[in-house]
């Protein structure tokens, strides 16, 4: 390498805390599960002899630190929130024995990496630390140099604080109103609630603590407006675009409602609809199939910036949880850029357990589903809420939307009742 070295026997490395480390082999971070809230790149952070930056093609910034000897780095990170974890992009040059680098913050007691491959990897730390500025120290602390052989070396590409996940807050739709639903939605724990109803439910809602989804119907003179959050349409693709046409005509409404909204309620999260359970997210458009993110986007560019949220319907009835068609309608909302990438509310998610039109599923088995989808959104970013389809079974009929309760109709409780009760936090 760039800094010649002596013939070294391998030293011992200072009393450190060793941790085992888990090594994720990636090209970036795009793939970390948490969300990253500061990231801090070694090659600009100070540092001693025996380190210097050098360009490398796939860097974050295009540059790494290459410590070629026994060095050290220090640098200071600002964290704007609570972090759990810090993940360090490295690799190494081995020689009889892997690289080994210690990580310090504030001062602590050192944390001890050794480094496993040639190739980028991701070094991840499970601790917290809370917001505020940190100091940051990386050492490479086991140089060693066989002459005419190997020369051991180390590369740091920067490292990242992630914060938790916040689990996303559990919902529910109800439809009947009075006080016999209200008594089961308290029960339930909901932190929202999803209706039409021409009241909404706000007061009842609000004097609770709960929050209030209002679809409007593209009507920017409902009452709905005044709800906590406003979901623009309900399932439009199953209604006719509302007879307004096609999605085309139905994205240029919804991009005009809300805007109206915005130009009310500035700061309250306005929803879309997206098909997110059948035709992998696709609408049929002058005889082919397309995605319907492509189709608003070409009809309404700018109705992005009036949108908070992606409502979707993620159904699998009668098939366990599946986020197939979720992902598909997350990479097209990706390929739009920022403005487009935004947040997935579930706002209506469910399986029944009656009717005669297939979809029917065991109370076991809508328990045992409904557990396995919400446990599953507790670890993604991208969503920021999942209610429930619904509160209660209407009156017995064929039809399998009168079983999606986690009420039977006579009051009783499913097993999906303390399925969601007890995933509440």
């Amino acid at each position: 390498m760039v800094y010649p070295k002596k013939f070294l026997v391998r030293t011992a490395i200072m009393a450190t805390l060793t941790l085992i480390i888990v090594a994720t082999f990636a090209p970036m971070f795009a793939s970390a599960a948490n969300p990253i809230i500061a990231s801090l790149e070694a090659e600009k952070m100070s540092h001693t002899v025996g380190s210097r930056p050098v360009l490398v093609a796939g860097a974050s910034n295009g540059s790494v630190l290459l410590m070629a000897s026994k060095s050290t780095a220090n640098g200071s990170i600002q964290l704007p929130a609570l972090s759990n974890s810090i993940i360090v992009r490295a690799r190494e040059d081995a020689c009889k024995g892997n690289a080994t680098m210690s990580v310090s913050i504030d001062g602590g007691l050192a944390i001890t990496i050794s480094t496993t491959s040639t190739a980028w990897a991701n070094y991840t730390i499970a601790k917290s630390y809370l917001t505020g500025v940190h100091s940051l120290k990386l050492s490479f602390t086991n140089d060693y140099y066989l002459p005419g052989t190997c020369d051991r070396n180390l590369y740091i590409d920067r490292t990242v604080f992630t914060a938790p996940v916040i689990p996303a807050p559990l919902g529910i739709n109800t439809c009947c109103g009075g006080s016999t639903e209200e008594t089961r939605l308290l029960a339930t724990g909901a932190k929202i609630i999803r209706t039409d109803r021409n009241d909404y439910e706000i007061s009842f809602a609000h004097a609770h603590g709960i929050k209030v989804d209002g679809i409007i119907w593209l009507d920017d003179n409902s009452p709905g407006m005044a709800s906590d959050i406003v979901e623009l349409d309900n399932e439009p693709y199953f209604n006719n675009w509302d007879g307004l046409g096609g999605p085309a005509q139905w994205a240029v409404k919804a991009r005009d409602v809300a805007k109206a909204v915005k130009a009310v309620y500035p700061t309250k999260p306005v929803l879309l609809p997206m098909l997110g359970y059948t035709n992998n997210g696709d609408v049929y458009v002058n005889g082919t199939w397309q995605p319907l993110v492509t189709v608003i986007n070409q009809a309404a560019p700018d109705i992005w910036q009036y949108i908070d949220g992606v409502a979707i319907h993620p159904y699998t009835r009668p098939s366990a949880p599946n986020f197939t068609v979720m992902n598909h309608v997350r990479s097209e909302l990706t390929a739009l850029g920022a403005q487009a990438n935004k947040p997935f509310w579930v706002t209506e998610i469910g399986w029944p357990t009656g009717g005669t039109d297939g979809s029917a599923v065991s109370e076991a088995l809508q328990a045992q589903y409904l557990g396995q989808f919400i446990d599953t959104t507790r670890v993604r970013s991208d969503i920021a809420a999942v209610l429930v389809f619904k509160a209660s079974d209407n009156t017995p009929s064929t039809s399998s939307e009168a079983y999606y309760g986690l009420y039977r109709n006579d009051g009783t409780q499913k097993p999906s009742f303390n399925v969601f009760l007890t995933r509440q936090f």
